[in-house]
């Protein structure tokens, strides 16, 4: 059961992800209406306290409001339990007006709306629950605006390569669960990845012959296979399977009910999951059962943990011949733990630290298939250091590089092109050109990463400009051409 823990979890996210942004409030993000991020809070710094929710790590936004109404601001589709704080900030960061702060309304994520008037400036702070940190949403909704004068970085596009070697969906609503009688395998690649296809076979209903788990809720067991299954380059002669629906290549991946998605992919070892809040010990029965080669672990009819009625039928399919793993579900319960839900983690994540690839829909992904990878590779990453206001300094870094890459270029232009030309044909097959080739300036990278400063002059003249920014590294066998590109990186400068 363990339900003291406040439970935090992610949603559907980018796979690329931001820097944090605007760690106080002399240095805001800069928005409007419409959602921004995800962005990262690791390593943010706590401004002050917090009136609500013991907030802490937090980041900071402004935006101005266009006529007299409200604004709404929240952090709905957040990784992490957040909080939020509104201010009016017309005076400045000195001479800030508390509006309104929360800590839960859309679950864990926190909302404030405000009332308004035109031309007032509005600061807001997310920050997390106990200083928690995690992936910022922030939603915007009101007559808002761009704050006047103030500069603002924005990362477009993405760089290459970004290969990930995990994946998951993230129901969080159990209402929502739409796999029900429908099944997905894992096919293995000659490169060491996976290629997941529609189900290679059904749900199959154990047999007379099958093995009852008698698992409690929140526990573990372990199952001893007659033929060792091949995964992750090598083979596990036993699978630990833990009632809350997922399956391990060995024990240590813990039996928690509470989903959080990066829990799930660090597991120390590799995992197959239908994670969600089961208890077989109020009802159903967990199976295992070797046919041939395969070897089938069943939930039977498990019920949700304090949910009476409910049932829930899937299994996992092993098949140690070919390496196929197939997730079949029957009938699934529709209902959460407690009443409340705690919804459905579905994926797979092999040993170790991984990198997020971002939450998919399994049911609208699997008709035309998708590929993980064998192993997490980390793309080319461009960003800079501060926003570009007049008369600063700032860096542009390109970090991610690989040791073998020796140069390269920092590349500026005033036009965009978004979404980027495919330059498969140059040798770079899965890297984009983000901006006209008009400056460039030559990189020499030292320890993965590659800086390039710079002065924005002081004159207001310069107020408004658009400077689009984009990297490029010269990697030795990294493709044909044997060079990476960044993502592109857009500063608007500013007064302030």
């Amino acid at each position: 059961m363990h339900r003291l823990a406040r439970p935090v979890v992610a949603l559907c996210l980018s796979p690329t992800l931001l820097l944090a942004q605007g760690d106080d409030c002399t240095d805001p993000k800069p928005v409007t209406v419409g959602s921004y991020g995800p962005y990262s809070t690791a390593g943010a710094t706590t401004s002050f306290a917090w009136p609500c929710g013991n907030g802490g790590a937090d980041i900071w936004f402004v935006a101005q409001a266009n006529a007299a109404g409200s604004a709404t601001f929240d952090t709905c589709g957040s990784s992490f339990d957040t909080c939020l704080e509104v201010f009016d900030g017309s005076g400045g960061c000195g001479a800030l007006t508390s509006l309104g702060c929360n800590d839960d309304s859309c679950g864990t994520r926190s909302s404030v709306t405000v009332t308004v008037t035109a031309g007032q400036l509005l600061y807001a702070r997310v920050g997390g629950f106990n200083a928690a940190t995690g992936l910022v949403v922030l939603n915007v909704a009101g007559n808002l605006g761009i704050a006047a004068g103030f500069a603002d970085e924005v990362e477009y596009g993405e760089g290459c390569y970004n290969a990930r070697a995990s994946f998951y969906e993230f129901i969080q609503q159990p209402a929502n669960f739409d796999l029900s009688n429908s099944s997905f395998t894992m096919v293995p690649t000659s490169s060491g990845g996976y290629t997941i296809v529609p189900g290679f076979a059904p749900y199959t209903a154990p047999t007379a012959s099958a093995t009852p788990l008698v698992m409690g809720d929140d526990t573990v067991t372990t199952v001893n296979l007659t033929t060792p299954f091949p995964t992750g380059g090598t083979t596990t002669p036993a699978f630990e399977v833990c009632s809350n629906g997922y399956v391990s290549t060995a024990a240590g991946n813990g039996t928690s009910a509470v989903i959080v998605v990066q829990n799930f992919l660090d597991a120390p070892y590799a995992t197959w999951r239908n994670w969600h809040d089961y208890d077989p010990s109020a009802g159903g029965q967990v199976w295992f059962e070797e046919v041939g080669t395969t070897a089938f672990i069943t939930w039977d009819a498990v019920p949700d943990w304090n949910v009476a009625g409910s049932q829930s039928t899937f299994q996992f399919q092993f098949d140690s011949a070919t390496g196929f793993v197939t997730f079949a579900f029957a009938q699934m319960s529709l209902t959460g733990s407690g009443g409340g839900g705690n919804g459905h983690l579905i994926g797979f994540s092999p040993d170790g630290t991984s990198l997020d690839p971002g939450a998919i829909d399994l049911s609208t992904s699997i008709p035309t298939s998708f590929s993980i990878a064998a192993a997490d590779t980390f793309e080319l990453q461009l960003s800079a250091s501060a926003r570009p206001v007049l008369g600063s300094s700032l860096t542009l870094e390109t970090t991610n590089v690989p040791a073998s890459s020796g140069l390269g270029a920092q590349i500026l232009s005033f036009t965009q092109v978004n979404p980027g030309l495919d330059l498969a044909g140059l040798g770079m097959p899965g890297c984009r050109q983000y901006l006209a080739l008009d400056a460039s300036v030559v990189l020499v990278p030292a320890g993965g990463t590659a800086s390039w400063p710079t002065t924005l002059p002081a004159s207001a003249t310069f107020a408004g400009v658009r400077i689009y920014a984009q990297s490029a590294m010269l990697v030795p066998g990294a493709n044909a051409l044997g060079a990476l590109s960044s993502n592109g990186v857009m500063l608007l400068v500013d007064v302030n």
